[in-house]
């Protein structure tokens, strides 16, 4: 039996609106993208660390759940 693949919310969708509205190639930066993800993640109970690059204008994210 096969079936239809779920389609994503409308908040799913919107959440993918809103992350692509963000500027993130590499030579500019993102940290407003970090901020958004980090503190939706921190939301669901991710545990969170961001790595700030030299300048402070560019960071990675780190998030990891469970033991």
């Amino acid at each position: 039996m096969t079936s239809a693949p779920l389609a994503p919310s409308n908040d799913t969708i919107e959440w993918c609106r809103n992350l692509i509205r963000h500027q993130s190639v590499s030579m500019t930066p993102n940290l407003a993208l970090i901020d958004e993800v980090k503190a939706f993640l921190d939301g669901l109970g991710y545990d969170t660390l961001v790595v700030r690059d030299p300048s402070e204008t560019k960071a990675n994210l780190y998030a990891t759940i469970g033991p």
